[in-house]
């Protein structure tokens, strides 16, 4: 599937086939290759106008926002980073601290967050529970391998060179973070292999981001419709 191709995008992208299996409208906003911060402001804006009655005629509203890697916006977010995280010595609890600020923060403001709205990683996690801001139970690449056999668990916050990697070295780079650089470095080992795993992968694309194929998209789509049938 080209997924520059606007007739594939509408068709075949987990949006519209989820939409299917619920029977519903849909709208999807997304932005390539852009950061959490830039998410979470459109979960805002559309939880508020849910709350402000907006699509009042609809029975039921469905919300999922799938999160990407962190440290895309380290720069963008580099005050709130720098005032917040300056004493934090290791890459594990560096990145946790760093997903608490810009995601879960802003969930624990927005709670009670409703039961149709509900959370996923694409294809990075940490070793943190946020199960009670309705997270699906895994992430989507985590399931694609799972789907194939793939012996595999995601355990990298990022894995994008140009989008996360380069921002974040420059970051620890700049404000003199050795140790947290030191244990980035050691993480490394973990996002070559999801990098190998992405080769074995018959569900994701072999050039590009590796984006999930048409067929990876309807897997998700089942998963979420499972999700949605049990809240």
């Amino acid at each position: 599937m080209e997924f520059n191709n606007k007739e594939a995008r509408y068709n075949e992208f987990y949006t519209n086939k989820l939409a299917k299996k619920l029977e519903s409208d849909w709208l999807m906003i997304a932005w390539c290759g852009t950061n959490n911060t830039w998410i979470m402001k459109q979960y805002i804006i559309i939880k508020q106008a849910i709350e402000g009655g907006y699509y009042e005629k609809y029975e039921n509203i469905y919300v999922h926002v799938c999160l990407t890697e962190l440290f895309r916006e380290i720069y963008i977010a580099r005050q709130i980073v720098q005032s917040k995280l300056k004493n934090i010595k290791t890459f594990e609890d560096f990145s946790k601290s760093y997903f608490e600020i810009t995601v879960l923060n802003q969930l624990k403001r927005l709670s009670p967050i409703p039961k149709f709205h509900s959370f996923s990683k694409n294809f990075w996690d940490i070793d943190i529970n946020c199960d009670h801001y309705n997270f699906v139970n895994t992430t989507w690449q985590d399931l694609l391998f799972r789907e194939q056999g793939l012996d595999y668990k995601i355990i990298t916050p990022m894995v994008s060179s140009v989008l996360a990697i380069t921002p974040f070295m420059k970051y620890c780079q700049d404000n003199n973070l050795k140790n947290v650089l030191d244990g980035f470095k050691l993480q490394t080992k973990h996002m070559t292999e999801l990098l190998r795993m992405f080769d074995k992968s018959n569900l994701n694309h072999v050039q590009g981001s590796r984006h999930p194929s048409a067929e990876g998209h309807t897997l998700w789509a089942n998963h979420l419709y499972d999700y949605y049938r049990t809240v």
